[in-house]
């Protein structure tokens, strides 16, 4: 058994379920006992009509039993639902086989703890994604908080579910992989330095998947430092166009380049379409005239009540080491990577810049002013309309 997915990479929420991959010493197939029983004479279909016992419906359904009918399954995953109902019988509140999918998978709910517990079997791809994750994590420092912000987007509209049409954690990695690549890609042509701010990106990402990424007739793949391709091209139209879903994602997976990793999210457009709200939200938040608000960011995430006990722990914080700072000293303190994209606008006075609008944080700040990661708001905003110019080869 071992762990694999986003508990592996350390990119979970607080509510992610636990994916685990079950490896078996050999291969079992189910129907080895059929190929192994001694070769007697197989009845007719009418004589074996007549042998089998008559019970009328109701007895049928009064002697059925879940645990039995999984038992009667010759399938490994069928046979540890079984265990698991028979084992964990007052732990579990929720189990379901769910066979219909690429991989087919386990699915329990934990009831003492509501952990949701993925379980696959002999499958290496998981563990070898969740590797190739951290080195891109390793390689592109945004990668993390933009996949944990992107994540909770996800989940909080339901559209993170693979078989339900949605979009998986895997798949949602790639999108942001591919979008930093091509990103930085851009950048290095036209000569410019790479600015990583956090809210740009997220507006950017939102932008380029909401409104401008060609769905119809474009691929991604990650590989080569990324590019993009045509659904519709000889060598690509078999295994990424599907004529009954157009408007699908077709995303090539980086150890398997025939399989399309995004064939299974049918509910593309929808995921689309919240993009694109969610960018033209902020956006609305962000530019002249400004709509004041709490935290830019809470207008796309809702918040629980979890998030709401720190954002006041915080607060009480950063009060209490106001305080205890001598009357003329210093700047605004810390380092803390301020994603709540918090308006800086009106302030004025003070130690310390004003936080972005963006919830800026970007590497020349960093090294520039040491532990503080924070820039001006306007200057933030003259950055993203400048890279809002640039020529993008992705658009329809």
């Amino acid at each position: 058994m071992r762990v694999f997915g986003s508990q592996a990479t350390g990119l979970y929420l607080p509510t992610s379920d636990i994916d685990l991959v079950m490896y078996l010493p050999d291969e079992e197939n189910p129907d080895d006992d059929d190929k192994n029983k001694d070769k007697t004479k197989v009845p007719s279909s009418s004589a074996a009509k007549k042998k089998k016992t008559k019970l009328t419906e109701e007895q049928e359904m009064e002697s059925w039993d879940e645990s039995t009918f999984l038992q009667q399954q010759k399938s490994p995953l069928n046979r540890l639902a079984c265990a698991l109902l028979e084992q964990w019988k007052d732990e579990i509140c929720y189990l379901e086989v769910i066979g219909n999918t690429r991989i087919p998978i386990v699915k329990f709910t934990h009831a003492p703890t509501n952990l949701d517990v993925d379980i696959c079997c002999n499958q290496t791809g998981g563990p070898e994604s969740a590797e190739l994750i951290k080195r891109f994590m390793q390689a592109m420092p945004p990668l993390r908080p933009l996949t944990i912000v992107l994540k909770y987007f996800m989940k909080s509209r339901a559209i993170n579910v693979p078989y339900q049409g949605g979009v998986g954690s895997f798949m949602l990695q790639m999108m942001i992989v591919s979008f930093l690549q091509h990103r930085e890609r851009e950048e290095y042509n036209a000569g410019r330095q790479s600015m990583l701010n956090l809210g740009a990106l997220l507006l950017e990402f939102f932008e380029l998947y909401g409104i401008d990424f060609n769905y119809v007739t474009t691929g991604i793949s990650v590989r080569s430092d990324g590019f993009y391709f045509p659904k519709g091209s000889k060598d690509r139209v078999e295994n990424f166009w599907q004529p009954s879903r157009p408007f699908s994602l077709a995303l090539e997976h980086p150890f398997e380049i025939t399989v399309d990793a995004g064939r299974g999210s049918y509910r593309m457009q929808l995921i689309q379409r919240s993009f694109e709200v969610a960018f033209r939200t902020l956006m609305a938040y962000v530019s002249e005239p400004v709509q004041p608000c709490v935290s830019i960011l809470r207008n796309i995430l809702p918040p629980t009540e979890e998030m709401d006990k720190r954002a006041t722990l915080l607060k009480v914080d950063r009060i209490e080491k106001a305080l205890n700072k001598s009357p003329g000293g210093g700047g605004s303190g810390g380092g803390v990577m301020n994603m709540a994209l918090k308006t800086g606008r009106g302030g004025g006075g003070g130690g310390g810049r004003n936080v972005s609008t963006y919830g800026a944080i970007s590497r020349r700040d960093s090294r520039s002013t040491g532990s503080n990661m924070s820039v001006s708001s306007d200057e933030e905003e003259s950055r993203y309309s400048a890279g809002r110019g640039r020529k993008k080869r992705h658009r329809r």
